[in-house]
């Protein structure tokens, strides 16, 4: 909602002593003090939404007595980064699950938040460097923005619960911590927009869990771990059938390492962006989609096995001229989409033979002279 006035309205402290049945609650300010605070009565409201203005905030005295309180959002919609006070009120909320700190600035103490299921800090600073959570039962975990922070301690890495964790857009980490690995439930990680990241983990290979990995956007990241490869083997050799089943991989040079793919018999979805392909891959199995954009060279040779293929996208590839007809042979796609290809004159002849395809997408194609008769059998 708009902020209307700089501080809470003054009628509101003729209100002082009612009891609001409200669960959820936001409260849009400027700078506010400890003693600018009414006194409310919120003792039913489960989530709470505070925006502010200002390069200082502390939060409300009354909120150490919202025991019901289960979500709270705190974002500096200011230019710049706030600093933050009164956080110790969260240690004393036993129903407290959610956390979303968004540009804020850590005090120097502050006393550990308990039982959080969710945790998600962008554009702050100096939350991650000190015991101000724990993270024993947190299932999500978000990073985002955190333009000082230039390593992750291990204890972020200390979570046996988490099931997504996500570090983003933080530019100068190097390294991820030693004890990746441990996070023994994990089914999402997302590593993405991290140019300064050098190289994964080898413990990286235990998170025999994982359903969907990202990285996308780490410049830096010249190979994958052979881990990676070596932890499906033996999962599929267990009979477990655990591996990745989403990898999300963006480069903006000739990337090294995809072989590993090959031996990950749970891969159903791939996304390669800004990628030059290698001279040699071994044959991708089993996908279920897969989209390039911006990538060179991987439609003109057999990296992958299309049979099996819903989802196709092909996107900005401006080197391609002709398209294989290997790229028709997909008689179970749905969608199958070509974009962006400025080169491109004419389709393979067996066009039609994709007889499942229920969208068919060729936009951007100045090239494009005419659409195959074949078409007329996608019916």
């Amino acid at each position: 909602m708009p902020r209307k006035e700089h501080c809470l309205p003054g009628e509101w402290e003729l209100l002082r002593d009612r009891q609001f049945n409200a669960q959820i609650v936001s409260i849009h300010t400027g700078s506010m003090a400890e003693n600018e605070w009414y006194s409310m009565k919120l003792a039913e409201t489960e989530a709470l939404v505070l925006h502010f203005s200002a390069s200082e905030y502390f939060l409300p005295p009354f909120l150490k007595t919202m025991k019901k309180l289960k979500v709270l959002i705190v974002c500096n919609l200011g230019s710049e980064r706030a600093t933050i006070k009164g956080l110790d009120a969260l240690s004393s909320l036993p129903q407290l699950r959610s956390v979303r700190l968004e540009r804020l600035v850590a005090p120097k103490q502050i006393k550990a938040i308990q039982n959080l299921d969710k945790l998600s800090l962008s554009l702050c600073e100096g939350f991650v460097n000190m015991s101000t959570f724990n993270y024993s039962n947190v299932h999500e975990f978000s990073l985002d923005h955190c333009s000082d922070l230039e390593e992750l301690p291990p204890a972020l890495c200390h979570m046996p619960s988490v099931q997504t964790w996500s570090v983003t857009n933080c530019h100068l980490v190097e390294n991820l911590p030693y004890n990746l690995g441990n996070m023994c439930s994990l089914r999402m990680l997302r590593l993405s927009a991290l140019p300064g990241l050098k190289e994964l983990p080898a413990s990286i290979g235990k998170l025999g869990q994982v359903e969907f990995l990202d990285i996308s956007l780490c410049e830096g990241l010249e190979k994958l771990p052979e881990e990676i490869g070596s932890r499906a083997r033996n999962s599929n050799d267990s009979g477990s059938g655990e591996g990745i089943d989403d990898a999300n991989v963006d480069e903006r040079a000739t990337i090294k390492g995809l072989d590993a793919l090959s031996s990950l018999p749970q891969l159903r979805s791939v996304r390669l962006e800004r990628l030059v392909a290698p001279k040699q891959i071994k044959a991708i199995q089993n996908l279920d989609k897969l989209s390039l954009s911006l990538c060179e060279g991987f439609v003109n040779m057999s990296t992958f096995n299309y049979s099996n293929l819903h989802e196709f996208s092909l996107d900005h590839c401006s080197d391609l001229e002709e398209l294989p007809p290997a790229l028709c042979h997909m008689p179970s796609v749905q969608t199958w989409s070509v974009t962006n290809c400025h080169l491109v004159e004419n389709f393979p002849y067996n066009l039609g033979n994709m007889c499942s395809l229920r969208m068919l997408r060729l936009s951007a194609l100045p090239g494009l002279k005419e659409l195959l008769a074949s078409i007329g059998k996608l019916g």
